[in-house]
């Protein structure tokens, strides 16, 4: 850790920032000291997530090149319109 410097001290005019000083008491959280445990992917399975979500991006592309997106103002989607 860094230690604490003088609270009027100041860089270039501008006053030290004090992390969470403004906040209501109640909001001022302990830091958490377990960590949540990272999920991890094997090479493969990013791999294979990456594939999918480029073929949904291609995908939605052709459509929209196709005039099948949901915004393009045809009435072949009526559940797009706003109702009145």
């Amino acid at each position: 850790t860094v230690p604490a410097q003088d609270a009027d001290a100041d860089l270039d005019g501008l006053p030290m920032r004090v992390p969470q000083a403004s906040m209501a008491p109640q909001l001022r959280a302990a830091r958490p000291t377990e960590r949540r445990a990272v999920s991890v992917r094997s090479p493969e399975e990013l791999a294979q997530l990456m594939s999918s979500m480029q073929r949904g991006w291609q995908q939605g592309r052709r459509q929209a090149e196709q005039g099948q997106d949901a915004w393009n103002g045809k009435d072949d989607h009526p559940d797009a319109r706003p109702q009145k």
